[in-house]
Order: structure tokens, then sequence, then C-alpha cells
């Protein structure tokens, strides 16, 4: 009987006047209270008893229909019809998805940056695969003249150019802006990386975009300063922790206003670095779960000892959101061109299964991709192999490849580390 249009009576007291369908709604219910004794009607409206059909009706249906008469909600957005998005995008195939917004979390020490300075440079240059096992990113023509942006809080300017250098990007200038771009495009044939070092622009906490003044100029900047057509396609923001002045108890709010900006901004992608806390089971960022509500996810960076030190054994996967692609967890290391990769996944061994001859042969090979990563500093017994029950898979590795003087080891106090036989 209410949720379709029909005469409404109204009483309250003396004042008795009725309300037609076509009187409903914005100007239709501004001539009906254009008239000599507006206010008395006003009253009655609001104060009074409302009927349909001769039938009083009760105190919650009167509030809906005052609601729809009056034209309170008629500028109510409508409910998002999913199908206008399109299906899910990959941008980097099996790791990150178009419009996703994620946070790469991890301890102190780490290589993030590092890290996030190759990522970089796997969004620009086509044939890239990023940590050496993703397929390159998949753009249309379009987004690929489109900018990125990497916001550097607190690592120095030109610790920055030589790891985007050594990453294969290539420095120059467009119209007078530095950048960084891919070597076989140049700085004019599609976007480039333009990177923003927020010690020269008055500190990290000038990216705090909890602050609505520092939102703001953020906006402007991103839209205006290039002078391009289109926004950026992505933002990297490095170094949250120190954005908020060291105050990790508000990422929750920056992701939020992250989120926001980006989207007022019209830039779909966006990446933002956070800490995890200290210790080797801390694999969530600062804050606990109420830092983690509005990121798409998370790229989990896990260390084995605490505190990080170049030796120590590392290792990468995700926990996205619904849609997106997972990454189980693969051993961090550097190849021969000082990039980071990923190794590839070691099988569960259980404890009733042998081993096979390939499988030996490929538990031999972590060991020593894992030493020859670690170099002249060694690994400990942990570090090397793990407590993991594929670590008795890796420990009968190790032992082989002792026999076969192929590494060594030295007692080093309570610890004993392990060293490739080169490094004897």
């Amino acid at each position: 009987m209410t949720d379709s249009r029909a005469v409404v009576q109204v009483r309250h007291w003396y004042t008795v006047f009725d309300i037609r369908p076509d009187e409903w709604g914005g100007f239709g219910w501004s001539q009906c209270v254009d008239v000599s004794d507006t206010r008395a009607r006003m009253e009655a409206f609001e104060k009074g008893d409302l009927y349909v059909d001769g039938e009083k009706v009760d105190a919650r249906v009167a509030k809906r229909l005052r609601a729809q008469i009056t034209g309170k909600y008629v500028d109510m957005p409508q409910v998002y019809d999913p199908t206008e998005e399109g299906p899910t995008r990959p941008y980097i195939p099996g790791l990150w998805s178009h419009e996703a917004i994620p946070a790469f979390i991890g301890p102190k020490g780490f290589g993030k940056t590092k890290l996030l300075c190759q990522l970089a440079a796997a969004l620009l240059i086509q044939s890239r695969r990023f940590l050496g096992i993703f397929e390159p990113v998949e753009m249309t023509e379009g987004e690929r003249q489109r900018d990125l942006w990497f916001v550097n809080s607190e690592t120095r300017p030109a610790a920055v150019h030589e790891e985007l250098l050594a990453a294969g990007l290539e420095f120059g200038y467009r119209d007078g802006l530095p950048c960084y771009f891919d070597p076989m495009v140049g700085p004019h044939g599609g976007g480039v990386l333009i990177v923003e070092h927020l010690r020269k622009l008055g500190g990290a906490t000038r990216f705090d975009l909890t602050d609505p003044v520092k939102w703001q100029w953020w906006e402007n900047r991103l839209i205006e300063y290039t002078g391009r057509a289109n926004p950026p396609l992505t933002i990297l923001a490095d170094g949250v922790t120190a954005m908020l002045g060291n105050d990790t108890s508000r990422y929750g709010a920056f992701a939020s206003a992250f989120r926001r900006l980006l989207n007022e901004a019209g830039i779909p992608n966006g990446l933002g670095v956070l800490h995890s806390p200290m210790g080797v089971n801390a694999d969530t960022p600062m804050g606990g779960v109420e830092s983690m509500g509005e990121w798409d996810g998370m790229w989990i960076a896990h260390a084995s000892a605490f505190p990080v030190n170049p030796w120590t054994r590392r290792s990468f996967w995700t926990n996205p959101r619904l849609g997106d692609p997972q990454v189980m967890e693969h051993v961090m290391a550097l190849d021969e061109s000082g990039l980071l990769r990923l190794l590839p996944r070691e099988r569960p061994v259980p404890a009733t299964e042998e081993v096979s001859g390939n499988e030996s042969a490929a538990y031999e090979a972590m060991v020593l991709d894992a030493l020859k990563a670690a170099g002249k500093a060694g690994l400990t017994s942990l570090e090397l192999t793990g407590r993991s029950r594929e670590g008795e898979a890796r420990r009968a590795a190790r032992d082989r490849l002792l026999d076969r003087g192929l590494i060594f080891s030295v007692r080093a106090g309570q610890h004993t580390r392990w060293y490739l036989a080169e490094f004897r």
C-alpha cells in the first residue's frame, strides 16, 4: 500500500488536507505547501497523523512516507551495478590485479625499498618478469602512456637512484621533468617513473594523507603538476610508517585516505609499504587487524631471524582479497645480476615418503642457491634448512653436499654457520 504513490491525508487538530501523487517529491511538494497556511500545513505534516485509503499508518510507515513525499532521498545514489566494471584484469599476472591497492609489509632491514625499485622497473619494462617468476605486466596501449609515481619517504635519493638504474631503468628528462623509463622506449614513448623524495619536500610527513590540507595538496600535484592528459596509472607509497610520523596506530586511517586520494584523482592502482612488528612470527602490519582493513590484501615479506642481516633467510607470499591471486611462500634470493628473485617452491615431503633422485638434486640446488645468496656471510643451520618437514629433506641435501666437499661449516658460539666451499 505504501510502496507506490497514493493520496495521503494529513490530520492534525483542525488542519486536514490531502497530498496527491503528483505533489510527491521535490518541486511538487514545494507547490503543495506554497499556500497561505504553509506554517500550519508543515506543522501538521511533521507532527500529525497520516492516512492512506482512510487507514491510519503506523509511525514507522509514516516516517518513510514523509521522506518520500518531501523528496529527501531524491539524490540518493543508486545501488552499484557490478557489471559496469567488467571482469577482473591482471596487472602483474599471478600477483596483482588492476584497480587493487594492496599493502606490502615486512620487517625493517628486509630490503623492501630494493624490491619496490625492482617492481617499478617491472611495471615499465615491457618484457620484465617481476621476481623472476611472474609474467610481464598486462596493460592496454592507453595505460602504457600513463605514468608511475614512487613516493620515497626516508631512503636517500642517491641510493634510490642507483637502485633504479641497477634494476634496468634509464634516467633522463621529459620536458624538463626528471624521470626514469624503459631504455627501449625512451621518455616520450610511454609512461615514465616519477620519484618524489619527501626529504626534499619538507620531510616524510609531507605525505601524511590523514591531514586534509596535505591530502588536497597531493591531489592537485598528481593531477596537475606534470601537465599530462591523464593522471598516473599507479602510485607506490614507500615508508608509510615514516609518513605518519611513526604513529602506526593510524595505518588504518592512512589506508582510507590513500584509497580516497586515488579514487578522486582517477588513479586505479596503488601499493603501500608498511612495517611489520619486530620478531620472526609477526607477519601482519603494526597495529594488527585495525591497520589491515581497507587494503586489497597483503604482500608478506618474512625473515627467519630478527634483526634482519644480509645472510638472513627471506621469503615472500601473499594473503589476497577475494578474487585476487594467491602466491604461496617462496624463498627469496639475489641472482647473478643483483636482482631479487623467488626460488621454486619446495614440495612437502611426508614422513613416510622417500625422496627421489630428481627431488634430491632439487633440494641440493636450493641449499646451494641459499648459500650463494648469503655469500661470505654464510647461514646458520636454522636459516639454511628451517624446521618444517621440508627441512628434513634440506638437511639431508646439506649433508650430502658436505660429504662431497661442496660446502663446509664453522662453529660460531652457540651456532654453526654454513658456507660454499669457495669461501673456505
